[in-house]
């Protein structure tokens, strides 16, 4: 997982290249720290401008004897694309602003 976000984390060097991208995580087995290990995962990568949806951080688990997992990864499936496809006519990044040109801000002297 730390290997994982520090290559993610380069990007943030080449202009940000993450902003406005749609993200999703799951675990494939609940064996406790699964939440904590998502969440430290979803705090990076908001933090490199990846959107997380609603329900978009999953671990599978049962609930009155259901199995959720198929329902919950289609309809996340579906709801990524979504979002991701009208994404795409935002500008994401704020022309103005330095940290986005890749210039380093103005200290005052």
């Amino acid at each position: 997982m730390k290997n994982f976000i520090d290559r993610l984390c380069c990007a943030e060097n080449n202009g940000f290249i993450y902003q406005g991208k749609v993200a999703s995580l799951a675990v494939s087995k609940e064996d406790g720290g699964e939440m904590m290990a998502l969440m430290s995962m979803a705090a990076a990568l908001n933090h490199m401008g990846f959107v997380l949806l609603p329900y978009a951080i999953y671990s599978p688990g049962t609930e009155a004897g259901q199995d959720w997992v198929p329902e919950t990864a289609e309809f996340v499936g579906r709801k990524l694309v979504e979002v991701a496809e009208s994404f795409q006519k935002i500008n994401w990044r704020e022309k103005d602003l330095p940290y986005f040109s890749g210039s380093k801000p103005k200290t005052k002297k």
